[in-house]
């Protein structure tokens, strides 16, 4: 026995096994792969194909027709592969039991699913090489492998989608920004496929392979191999597995076509909110032309999903819209007009002097393709990008210029940081030394040369603007915004999205106990601001509301200086009101008015303070449905409150699709109109009243916002609205009559 596992542990061996444990030994000290979850079984498939590979090669050049022979290869290669696969296991099992531990069941499913199947799968690709060429059988293996990894990057610049299924590595989700991911059942019958296929092939080839008379059955699985390969290749957009653009028309099956747009959509899309969708279209287009001083003769394709769920089931990404400059086609939702269409747009216009096959920025520099979308759309949530800059300069969140436009550090911080920074910056460079010189930049990255300055002293002067714009006691608005961390810094962000997946479905489907359990684990594990706002959520429904309330009180102060502390005293106060400690509560929605950390959660609290200075109306409004509270807010209006109580309604009505003719008729009389002086308020009405086409009312808000606005950085928001409702009333009925 121990003659035999000398012979089948050679050197060679040895040193494979060393490789394995060494890889997954620094993987330890790796975000996401330290952990035994997703990331972890990824890089070990393709690890462990890579190597298996070698291993058929190595076995099979020693290997005779004899039966035994046959017999003593599959016991060797068994073995083999135990330990090839145990490895990663064991070592990542104990660090998990040493240290950090996620959800074990997660990490034995991503491990059957994706790394398992690997060692069946390079033993078979090693074989098929060795079939074709016993002479220089590694080199044809690595050329194999890399033409199957090469799928994917064909598939992701021909087809729509951003997700991909891969024998290689068996999945790749999309964008990071949809942290969520468990072990679909998609996923598994993909793999299952994968095993029976390359099993069937491996054991066919080891049959035929050494014997003269059989060399025609051997060529004919080769033959079935490639063949079949080619027909799953060509099916898989039917069975789930990749997305074509044809698939993706099927099911968004309407279609409306401008002058250089063709929009696809789904039925459940209504005429209105396609009609507005339009017309965002062609203003963005319109603006942005201008803004790079480029005309584009090509249509844009814009793919526009129902809803989030939608849109990653069959593009790959939830939560991020994205654009393909090279194939003229953007992809997002029914309710991205007003928030992500127009940089999705930029995009597609960047791409008239953008370079190499994928028309973006030279070296593919992620700064700069994304830095060019947002000066082209420079608004985020409201506020300026330069005032948002400057917020975050002058807080403590910044970042280095040099290394973020020499694409190191895009992706070492919150996004919303390396966006922001970049679109300040080259819309600073677009401003102070135009937009000719920019596209030039874009297209070949020399910056000394086309701005005659070396980066680091235009970026000096770059920060010298910031440090004069007036972001002055607003600590807690840097906070609240930029107070977060990236999926790299979070604590294990794959099972904690999905599990918060799961309690959402319970809560909705009222398993309010369920919910609450799950909500529990997470928050057994870290510290998560969603996972604590649930569990607050289900205790109220449980008629637990002290539990919830004690829970948030224990922990809000782990959340001091994040995005969320604000958002957990508010629903803290809350909670108070319901428990009638209204001074508490009177307390809270006042600190959160004075620090002023964001505009609507001020506009939230006032209503709150409003209701809580009415007898009971409070607990009313925060049990009801989204209707009583409409309702509510209808009896409570007046001249006095309107500025208040107005952007609150406005969203319940879109929520609830409250007809807009109701909405003017209940909400918008004259004496109410004549006493409002929010600009804020004013700008929501316009906005709202311009999705519903009502041209003459929209008009007639902005410019009041125009006048009843004291704020730089509110008036260039308010101009730029101003400026969409006159081009949309000009260009409406040439626009929709076609």
């Amino acid at each position: 026995m121990r003659n035999e596992l000398k012979k089948i542990f050679s050197r060679k061996l040895i040193a494979l096994f060393s490789i394995v444990l060494i890889i997954n030994f620094i993987l330890l000290f790796f975000p996401l792969t330290n952990v035994f979850g997703f990331e972890f079984s990824f890089v070990n498939a393709i690890l462990i194909t890579f190597l298996s590979g070698f291993i058929s090669i190595s076995y099979l050049k020693k290997l005779s027709t004899h039966f035994d022979f046959i017999k003593k290869l599959f016991k060797s290669l068994s073995i083999i592969g135990i330990i090839l696969l145990l490895i990663p296991i064991v070592i990542s099992l104990t660090h998990s039991l040493l240290g950090l531990s996620c959800s074990f069941k997660d990490g034995v499913f991503f491990y059957l699913v994706l790394t398992i199947p690997s060692y069946i799968i390079g033993l078979t690709l090693g074989t098929i090489s060795f079939s074709i060429s016993k002479k220089k059988p590694v080199l044809l293996y690595l050329i194999l492998l890399l033409l199957i990894l090469l799928i994917p990057l064909i598939e992701f610049y021909l087809n729509p989608q951003i997700y991909f299924f891969n024998p290689i590595f068996g999945f790749f989700p999309g964008t990071i920004y949809d942290e969520g991911l468990s072990v679909s059942m998609k996923l598994v019958l993909y793999r299952f496929i994968n095993v029976i296929f390359f099993l069937t092939v491996f054991l066919l080839l080891i049959k035929f392979l050494f014997r003269k008379k059989d060399n025609l059955k051997k060529n004919i699985v080769l033959a079935f191999a490639l063949i079949s390969s080619l027909i799953f290749v060509f099916i898989s957009p039917s069975l789930g597995f990749s997305t074509t653009k044809n698939s993706l028309v099927k099911h968004l099956n309407k279609k409306v076509v401008t002058k250089h747009f063709v929009i696809h959509y789904p039925n459940d899309i209504k005429e209105n909110e396609i009609k507005i969708i339009t017309l965002h279209h062609e203003y963005y287009f319109s603006r942005l032309s201008i803004f790079f001083n480029v005309e584009v003769n090509k249509k844009i394709e814009s793919f526009i999903f129902n809803n989030n769920n939608e849109k990653g089931r069959l593009f790959g990404s939830a939560n991020a819209d994205v654009a393909k400059p090279w194939l003229h086609q953007i992809y997002t939702t029914k309710d991205s007009y007003n928030r992500t269409l127009e940089h999705e747009i930029a995009h597609i216009i960047s791409a008239s002097f953008g370079t190499g096959i994928f028309k973006v920025a030279d070296g593919l520099n992620p700064t700069l393709i994304e830095g060019i979308a947002v000066a082209g759309s420079p608004y985020y949530d409201g506020y300026p990008i330069d005032y948002m800059a400057s917020l975050a300069w002058k807080n403590g969140y910044r970042i280095n210029i040099n290394s973020l436009f020499n694409g190191v550090s895009f992706f070492g911080q919150t996004s919303s940081l390396s966006y922001i920074y970049a679109g300040s910056f080259s819309k600073f460079l677009i401003d102070n030394y135009g937009i000719s010189k920019f596209k030039l930049f874009y297209s070949v990255t020399d910056f000394a040369n086309i701005y005659n300055s070396s980066l680091n002293e235009i970026t000096k002067k770059y920060y010298n603007y910031l440090e004069n714009i007036n972001t002055k006691g607003n600590n807690s608005k840097a906070n609240y915004y930029f107070g977060r961390k990236t999926i790299f810094q979070k604590v294990c962000p794959r099972y904690v999205s999905d599990r918060l997946k799961d309690a959402a479905i319970e809560f909705t489907n009222r398993n309010f106990k369920n919910s609450s359990k799950i909500y529990s684990e997470i928050l057994g594990k870290t510290n998560n601001y969603y996972a604590l706002f649930g569990y607050a959520e289900v205790s109220k429904e449980l008629n637990n509301i002290h539990e919830g309330l004690n829970k948030i009180e224990h922990k809000l102060k782990d959340f001091i200086n994040t995005a969320y502390y604000y958002n957990l005293q508010f629903k803290l106060a809350d909670l108070y009101s319901l428990s009638k400690k209204t001074q508490q509560a009177d307390s809270l929605y006042k600190e959160i008015i004075n620090e002023k950390p964001n505009i609507w959660l001020e506009h939230l609290s006032s209503l709150r303070l409003i209701l809580l200075n009415s007898s009971k109306q409070l607990d009313i409004y925060l049990n009801g449905t989204q209707t009583d509270k409409l309702i509510l807010l209808l009896e409570l209006i007046n001249k006095n409150n309107a500025d208040v109580i107005l952007p609150v309604a406005v969203r319940l009505s879109k929520i609830i699709n409250l007809e807009y003719s109701l909405f003017i008729k209940n909400f918008m009389s004259t004496e109410i109109v004549a006493n409002l002086k929010d600009s804020y308020t004013l700008n929501v009405l316009s906005m709202y009243m311009l999705d519903n086409f009502d041209f003459i009312n929209a008009k007639n808000m902005i410019e009041k916002a125009e006048m009843e606005s004291n704020n730089l950085f509110n008036n260039e928001l308010i101009k730029y609205n101003h400026n969409k409702i006159n081009w949309m009333s000009d260009n409406y009925n040439s626009i929709i009559s076609q």
